[in-house]
């Protein structure tokens, strides 16, 4: 029990320098000022929700013949630790943690935003 928990820290580590390592090399290639990520299924399930992974996949073509991903049932990617979602420039800094209710996240990067959530519900 204890050789898988450190296995899934290890991973989550190589997850998180891989996902800086994309984000360094787009911004240095295409001279992006800053730069927003969302993923489907992150911050409230409103915002952008799981399901919605399906057509991401269907967006990207044959996602298991390129790279091996395949998405289950329930719309979550195998081999796991595996994140897909977008990468765009923006004039201001902003996480979907803004716009999540989950309290106890353990990933949280921002804290929740009420006026932003209201913004965004309204417009």
């Amino acid at each position: 029990m204890v050789k898988e928990f450190w296995w899934d820290l290890i991973k989550t580590e190589l997850l998180v320098a891989a996902h800086n390592h994309l984000n360094d090399h787009l911004i240095r290639k295409f001279r992006l000022a800053k730069t927003v990520t969302m993923r489907p299924g992150s911050g409230d399930a409103t915002l952008w929700p799981i399901e919605q992974q399906k057509e991401l996949f269907a967006l990207l073509g044959d996602v298991e013949g390129s790279i091996g991903v395949t998405l289950t049932p329930s719309f979550l990617m195998t081999p796991n630790k595996t994140t897909s979602g977008i990468v765009f420039q923006a004039e201001k800094d902003f996480r979907t943690c803004e716009v999540c209710h989950r309290v106890t996240c353990p990933s949280r990067q921002a804290p929740f935003s009420k006026e932003l959530w209201e913004k965004l519900q309204h417009d």
